[in-house]
């Protein structure tokens, strides 16, 4: 067991860090309310991106651990790619505006 776990360390531990980086950033959007986006990117990602990437890893590279963690880092990495263009091209001003009225009116 320990041997089959040693053999796929690096796709584990790149999926780990794909995976609490796409939390890290969508944690951005959902601070400036924009619950939506972040579902969908990752929902889109999960069933288009992450789960043929496991099939394809698994199925025409290796049928084992580290074909199923490549795939989930892939997946995980395109998540983070997505969720950081959505970050990167929001209009600030307009949503920190949003989540100030929303906060003054909670007031």
């Amino acid at each position: 067991l320990l041997d089959i776990l040693e053999d796929c360390k690096i796709p584990f531990v790149a999926n780990l860090f794909f995976m609490n980086l796409a939390v890290a950033i969508e944690r951005i959007p959902l601070s400036m309310g924009r619950v939506n986006v972040v579902f969908w990117s990752s929902f889109i990602t999960s069933w288009f991106g992450g789960v043929p990437a496991v099939y394809i890893f698994i199925r025409y590279w290796r049928n084992d651990l580290t074909g199923l963690y490549t795939g989930m880092a892939t997946g995980n990495a395109i998540l983070v790619v997505i969720v950081t263009t959505v970050t990167y091209k929001s209009e600030w001003v307009k949503y920190s505006l949003l989540i100030q009225q929303y906060h003054s009116k909670r007031n």
